[in-house]
C-alpha cells in the first residue's frame, strides 16, 4: 500500500510568538485588498450541498498609498496572532489510496487528497454531506450511472484530525472530463503545485506555470488563471502586499517599544474618508545603531533603492563603517519617491 503523504507521519508543532504589542499610535494602518481570483469550490449538481464558496471579484489596482483607519482599541496588534503561528504543512501530492481507518491532520488536508486523486484518475466528486464532524464527497455520476465510488471522512474534536470512516473506491461509470475542464483544479490546488517553483523564481513565467500544471496534472489551463494562481502563489509564501504594508506599522511599533531610543516618524496626509490619514513616508532609526555610530568614523553615506513591487516607492538609506570596515547601517526611509522634497526631509531626520 502506497504512503498516504497527507496522513499523519510526523509530529506537528505550531509555536506562538511572545505577544509584543507596541505603543499605541492615533491610527491603525489597513488597506483595501483585492479580490482574490476564484472559480468555485467543491460541490454537487442539483441538490448535492457546496461545501464552500467564495466569490470572484475584479482584480483592483489601487494608487501607491495606504489608508491608516483610526481604531485605538485594534492598536495593540500581537505578533503571535497576525504573523507568529506556523501553518500546518500541506502535502502538495498524493498517489495512494484511501482506505477505512485512515487519518487527516486536517480537514483541509483531506479535502487536498481528494482532489488530488480526482484530477490523477480523472473523474469529479460532489460533496453531498459537510458539517464541523463530516464531510462525504460522491463520484459526481453515482445518480447517471450509479457509480458507488464514495468516501466519508469524520472528526471528533472541533479541529482535530480527521479519519476515513468509510470508503467505497470502484468506479462503474467512464470519466467524460476533459483536459481543459476540470471542476478540482481549482485555487488552492494550483497555487500548492507552483509555490516551490515561485520559491525558487519569484520572476518565473506565466508559461512555465502552465507548463508545469501541464506536467502535473494533464491539464492546460489558461494564461490568465496561471497567472493569478502564480500570485496566490506568492502570497501564500510572502503573504500579500497589504498586508506586509500592513504589518510594517506593527513592526515599527514592537521596535519603539523593545529598543526605547530607537526614532521612528510617519507623515501622513489628510483624506477624504473620515476617520483615515494616507501614509506618505515613514523614517526609522534603530537604538542600537544610534548608539553604534558614536564609534564609527565620521563619514556618512546616503543612497537609495527603487521599489518595484506592486506598490512602487523609494527605499533610502543612511550608512556608516565600523572598526572592522564592514557596513553599518543608521537609517531608513520609505518614500513616495525620489524627488525635492524626499530627500532634504530625509536627511533632516539623519
Amino acid at each position: 500500500m502506497a504512503q498516504n503523504p497527507y496522513c499523519l507521519g510526523a509530529e506537528i508543532h505550531v509555536e506562538l510568538s511572545e505577544n509584543q504589542g507596541g505603543e499605541e499610535e492615533d491610527d491603525t494602518w489597513s488597506v483595501p485588498s483585492d479580490h482574490d481570483y476564484d472559480d468555485g469550490d467543491d460541490g454537487e449538481e442539483e441538490d448535492e450541498e457546496e461545501e464552500e464558496e467564495e466569490e470572484e471579484g475584479e482584480q483592483l489596482n489601487y494608487p501607491p498609498y495606504f489608508y491608516l483607519q483610526g481604531n485605538e482599541e485594534d492598536e495593540e496588534l500581537s505578533l503571535a496572532d497576525s504573523y507568529g503561528v506556523i501553518p500546518m504543512p500541506i502535502v502538495d501530492s498524493f498517489e495512494g489510496e484511501f482506505y477505512k481507518g485512515q487519518i487527516f491532520h486536517s480537514k483541509q488536508a483531506a479535502q487536498m487528497a481528494i482532489k488530488h486523486h480526482a484530477l490523477q484518475r480523472n473523474f469529479q466528486y460532489g460533496v453531498v454531506e459537510s458539517s464541523p464532524s463530516i464531510w462525504k464527497v460522491r463520484c459526481l455520476r453515482h445518480k447517471d450511472d450509479n457509480c458507488p465510488w464514495m468516501v466519508r471522512f469524520g472528526c471528533r474534536d472541533v479541529g482535530g484530525e480527521w479519519t476515513v470512516r468509510k470508503a467505497e473506491l470502484v468506479h462503474s461509470c467512464s470519466s467524460t472530463t476533459q483536459p481543459t475542464d476540470h471542476r478540482h483544479l481549482d485555487v488552492d490546488m494550483i497555487s500548492e503545485a507552483v509555490k516551490h517553483l515561485v520559491r525558487a523564481q519569484p520572476n518565473l513565467s506565466v508559461l512555465t506555470v502552465q507548463a508545469e500544471l501541464k506536467d502535473k496534472f494533464n491539464m492546460q489551463v489558461t494564461y490568465k488563471k496561471a497567472w493569478y494562481e502564480k500570485q496566490r502563489a506568492l502570497e501564500k509564501l510572502h503573504e500579500n502586499w497589504e498586508e506586509s504594508y500592513n504589518f510594517l506599522q506593527t513592526f515599527l511599533r514592537v521596535v519603539k517599544r523593545k529598543m526605547p531610543t530607537s526614532v521612528i516618524d510617519w507623515v501622513r496626509v489628510p483624506s477624504t474618508q473620515p476617520g483615515h490619514s494616507i501614509f506618505q513616508r515613514v523614517f526609522w532609526a534603530y537604538g542600537p545603531c544610534i548608539d553604534g555610530f558614536k564609534n564609527c568614523p565620521g563619514v556618512m553615506v546616503v543612497d537609495g533603492t527603487f521599489l518595484t513591487g506592486k506598490y512602487k516607492g523609494v527605499l533610502l538609506m543612511a550608512s556608516s563603517f565600523d572598526g572592522r570596515k564592514k557596513i553599518f547601517p543608521i537609517a531608513f526611509a520609505m518614500v513616495e519617491s525620489d524627488n525635492t522634497e524626499s530627500w532634504p526631509w530625509f536627511m533632516r531626520k539623519v
